[in-house]
């Protein structure tokens, strides 16, 4: 969203340079930052996982052995404010 703003506004007084800059180099070196960030701080699985405690390790591995874990996520993502506030944004 921001791009196409600073897009618009740089297209109108004559910048293509910059523009060029925001639509080309920007997004991708944000994407590369993102993947590094991603790839150092993200594990695959709790067991692997050297952030979290023994406690909470625990938890998550009793919780993703439930069959029901599913819906109940389902259920807090059809009753979540931030989840409706989000869809209208996109659809409107």
């Amino acid at each position: 969203m921001l791009c196409f703003l600073l897009m618009g506004c740089f297209g109108l007084s004559g910048n293509y340079l910059f523009l060029l800059l925001i639509l080309c180099v920007m997004p991708g070196s944000l994407g590369i930052i993102w993947f590094v960030l991603w790839m150092t701080l993200v594990s695959s699985s709790p067991d692997r996982s050297h952030r979290i405690t023994e406690a909470e390790r625990l938890f998550i591995s009793k919780c993703l052995d439930s069959a029901d874990t599913q819906v109940i996520v389902l259920r807090l993502l059809a009753m979540s404010q931030l989840y409706h506030c989000i869809v209208a944004v996109v659809q409107c």
